[in-house]
């Protein structure tokens, strides 16, 4: 950290990680090192997915370049779609991803009577949302969303890659070319994409606000400005005259 020296950090995990002790000296070092740091729980159903997976974010900013980052200002970038069927794509009647899974049925059962109480997510389409999609899905897990058929309500199926990308706004182009297990395994550990996006908009209002300060046009006397249009410019000095101030900026993901 102080090699790179960053002007911003962003950071994020699992919510419970908040309270480790490896999140508590994490908030102690960036402190030490001068950041100002903003912290919340990031929704990603209230900020325009259907995947409804919540993650801790922490952003760190430099004092002088960037003001603190009040997540109270955080709105999303994106409607969300109305149901899941928004986003399914068109698996024929016969396609061998249809399948019964009577052992998962069967452990649901005893989970059920042993008071678990692990339930199935079997999704027709018309939930407005689904549960967390995790990095294991392609296993077919009992606790994961599963699509049940339309033709016959004893089967059903896991998401393609696709829609597990759409369900988390992830583009689709980001998975092109692995395969299904793959893909579900890089999806599976990933953010939910609109949700991050609100908050690199978040920052960039912040740091936008500053530059805007310092590049603001001031009041020009007309005929001071008339007199120096009559004077001749070096080249040199006219490209610098054009370029707007700027404020050099880097940003850390963790």
């Amino acid at each position: 950290m102080k090699v790179t020296n960053p002007c911003i950090v962003i950071l994020e995990n699992v919510v419970e990680y908040a309270s480790t002790a490896a999140m508590i000296v994490i908030r102690s070092v960036l402190s030490h090192l001068g950041y100002q740091l903003s912290e919340t729980v990031l929704d990603g159903h209230s900020l325009g997915s259907l995947e409804k997976r919540k993650r801790l974010c922490l952003v760190a900013t430099t004092p002088g370049v960037c003001g603190p980052v009040d997540f109270n200002q955080l709105v999303p970038v994106r409607q969300r779609e109305e149901k899941i069927a928004d986003v399914l794509e068109v698996i024929p009647a016969d396609s061998g991803m249809w399948k019964t899974y009577d052992y998962l049925a069967d452990k649901e059962l005893r989970d059920k009577a042993a008071g678990k109480g692990f339930v199935r997510q079997l999704l027709t389409g018309e939930e407005d949302g689904c549960g967390v999609i995790g990095r294991g899905y392609a296993k077919a897990r009992s606790t994961e969303p599963f699509i049940v058929a339309p033709h016959d309500p004893r089967l059903s199926r896991l998401m393609t890659p696709a829609e597990h990308a759409r369900v988390k706004t992830i583009p689709e182009k980001l998975i092109e070319g692995l395969g299904f297990t793959r893909a579900h395994e890089v999806l599976g550990q990933s953010v939910i994409y609109c949700a991050f996006v609100a908050v690199g908009v978040l920052i960039a209002k912040t740091v936008t606000g500053l530059v805007s300060s310092l590049t603001k046009p001031q009041p020009v006397n007309r005929e001071e400005k008339a007199a120096s249009a009559r004077k001749p410019v070096p080249a040199n000095n006219k490209q610098l005259k054009e370029c707007p101030a700027t404020l050099p900026l880097f940003a850390l993901t963790a």
